[in-house]
């Protein structure tokens, strides 16, 4: 089975970027992280669940966690694939034995074997086939913790995981995650979730910057603001922005995601196209707007310039790109 990488998320923008129904009690927090300056913090019964491109019958993900207070409280720090008839398959926390121990739907079937020190950030990597003969696997630092191989699909249940979900239940001071990448296939390895901020303008400017002359200095704060932004009225204004340029030392790109974070101020039923312009080839996914902020996302696993994989010259080349139905 081909690996398939479906989702990342690494905060550093400085804001949580879902929908209000897939977070309670979380923020981006600098006080603790792993790579950038900011982490995902879970406080007293904080979760965050991401959606799951394709409802497939198998999730892996890989993500850096620090237990922080949570490592003494019981049961309270969770990780799981959300099937599509709401069965949860995957992690929780054992604060006697200081382990991820493997759970189907509330049943544990496996102890894991890796011992996690308190106040430390670690590297998990998680992978789980759903299936009357499934598996659920854990790396811990890249060392094997759980390889169990049973029943992961309960009674009445769907092969189909719609969510990856975190929760931080009862850890009142907070529960920090970083570098969250998610796919099929098997482990995904140990990934690093990178965030290139617009630093330039480019020949194509439809929109209005709200202040000023440059567009992208109306957009490049961190974490973001509502004091100034690009804005249009008309249908088809195109606008696209350089973007930082990736240092790639001892690293391997995997997938890019394209953000923008935007509102119609009047209920149209508005649409916004945001992705990126790669080598000329525009490549672009459309979202009806709301009358709220909210984020909005194209995710490529390739360069659409090709199609071919990923390199250092193609992400450097790469610009955001947003345009206007209206």
């Amino acid at each position: 089975m081909a690996i398939a990488y479906l989702g990342s998320d690494g905060f550093d923008n400085g804001l949580i970027r879902l929908a209000s129904t897939q977070i309670t009690g979380a923020d981006a927090s600098s006080s603790a992280k792993h790579t950038g300056n900011y982490s995902l913090r879970l406080g007293y019964n904080g979760e965050v669940k991401y959606s799951v491109t394709g409802t497939p019958d198998n999730l892996s993900c890989s993500f850096w966690v620090n237990l922080n207070a949570a490592w003494a409280l019981a049961d309270n720090t969770k990780i799981s694939a959300i099937l599509s008839t709401g069965e949860h398959i995957g992690l929780v926390w054992d604060a006697t034995n200081k382990t991820f121990d493997a759970y189907v739907d509330d049943v544990k079937v496996a102890d894991g074997t890796v011992f996690l020190a308190a106040n430390e950030w670690f590297q998990v990597q998680f992978y789980t086939i759903i299936d009357n003969a499934g598996s659920i696997n854990v790396k811990i630092g890249g060392q094997e913790s759980i390889a169990y191989s049973g029943d992961t699909l309960p009674d009445a249940a769907a092969a189909e995981v719609s969510y990856l979900y975190f929760c931080g239940e009862g850890a009142a001071i907070g529960v920090y995650f970083d570098d969250i990448v998610w796919g099929t296939g098997g482990y995904l390895g140990d990934c690093r979730v990178e965030w290139l901020a617009p630093n330039a303008d480019t020949a194509v400017e439809d929109w209005t910057p709200s202040t000023g002359v440059d567009s992208y200095a109306v957009v490049d704060e961190i974490p973001p603001n509502t004091t100034d932004y690009l804005y249009t009225d008309l249908d088809a204004q195109e606008t696209e922005l350089e973007l930082a340029d990736w240092d790639d030392t001892d690293k391997t790109p995997l997938c890019v995601t394209a953000w923008a974070r935007a509102y119609e101020d009047v209920a149209t039923a508005e649409s916004l196209k945001v992705g990126v312009d790669s080598g000329g080839v525009d490549d672009v996914t459309e979202y009806i707007m709301t009358d709220n902020y909210f984020y909005y996302k194209h995710f490529m696993s390739q360069n659409p310039d090709g199609p071919a994989a990923w390199n250092n010259a193609s992400i450097d080349a790469l610009k955001l790109r947003v345009e206007s139905v209206v």
